[in-house]
């Protein structure tokens, strides 16, 4: 549902805020809800963890 309202500044905003989270993966996801492309899921999952340096980078990206 949340993906789907992507362009409703509401939904936006809180996901732009899950971006400064302390946690990796909030931010991770939010990246790929904000990027909408669901196979950056496989850019920032590296050996079933998430990988900090990928989520920065696509962090820079947005």
């Amino acid at each position: 549902m949340l993906q789907d309202r992507r362009g409703d500044p509401a939904v936006k905003g809180l996901y732009e805020q899950a971006l400064e989270s302390p946690t990796l993966m909030i931010r991770a996801i939010a990246l790929i809800v904000l990027h909408g492309d669901i196979d950056l899921w496989s850019v920032v999952m590296v050996d079933n963890e998430f990988n900090e340096e990928a989520v920065a980078r696509l962090k820079d990206e947005y």
